[in-house]
């Protein structure tokens, strides 16, 4: 590689890479969290074609320097380049998938402190206090299922709707009246299972999990999780996986 090529090659991949973040950047502007999911992933493709184009150029089999010295500066350059491209491909992609994380999190709730929270968090707090009233009222029962404290006034219904809270396209939840069938809810209440005798010989089959938002709700993979100890905290959607398996 010729030191014109080096130089164009450092342009190139710069340009390259301010582009890619600068289109990250973009995406929570222009679609819904379930959409971003969609254009990282091809994102993530673009990056990833960027960088295999910049190293298939720079391993593209050239004609010899007729002088040595000149031909191993230039495979010098190329191995550099190679690096170049390789440590800026890693950036990148390690930029968007931390900054997706975090925009995330912040949806959700987890850093809204201080600030009126409207996010899965917060909902999930509501149903926390709701269950404490209802358990208060019923002799420490647990309620069959959300709307159950809905329609005992123990939590507004619109706390139930994370999803039409979905980033930029949001919308008030649908009316309880609604001619079309009523909208799923955003969060599941765990059913609480008898504990079997494997569990005393330490098979633990009974989860810590009191309710959470359904995965897929968030542009990273993360949900909302309520246990049973009233914490409400950001978690993966392994932590749920199961669960959601269950109630099928």
């Amino acid at each position: 590689m010729t030191k014109k090529q080096a130089i164009w090659l450092a342009l190139i991949v710069s340009a390259s890479a301010a582009l890619l973040v600068a289109l990250h950047l973009q995406m929570p502007l222009r679609a819904s969290w379930s959409m971003n999911r969609v254009l990282h992933y091809l994102w993530d493709g673009v990056a990833a074609a960027a960088a295999l184009g910049g190293m298939l150029w720079l391993v593209w089999p050239r004609g010899k320097a007729r002088r040595k010295d000149e031909d191993r500066e230039r495979a010098r350059r190329r191995v550099y380049g190679m690096i170049v491209v390789v440590i800026l491909a890693v950036c990148v992609i390690l930029f968007a998938e931390m900054r997706r994380e975090s925009v995330t999190r912040a949806m959700l709730g987890e850093t809204s402190a201080g600030k009126p929270q409207e996010e899965a968090l917060a909902d999930l707090a509501a149903i926390s206090k709701a269950l404490t009233d209802y358990a208060a009222a019923n002799g420490g029962a647990r309620p069959a299922s959300l709307d159950e404290l809905v329609s005992k006034k123990y939590l507004d219904r619109d706390r139930l709707f994370y999803a039409y809270r979905d980033g930029p396209n949001s919308e008030g939840p649908p009316p309880p009246d609604a001619k079309d069938a009523p909208a799923e809810p955003s969060y599941v209440l765990v059913k609480i299972l008898p504990v079997s005798p494997e569990a005393a010989r330490g098979r633990k089959e009974e989860s810590r999990v009191s309710a959470y938002l359904r995965s897929g709700c968030g542009w990273a993979p993360l949900t909302a999780v309520l246990d049973k100890d009233g914490r409400v905290f950001v978690a993966s959607n392994d932590v749920v996986r199961l669960l959601e398996e269950r109630a099928r």
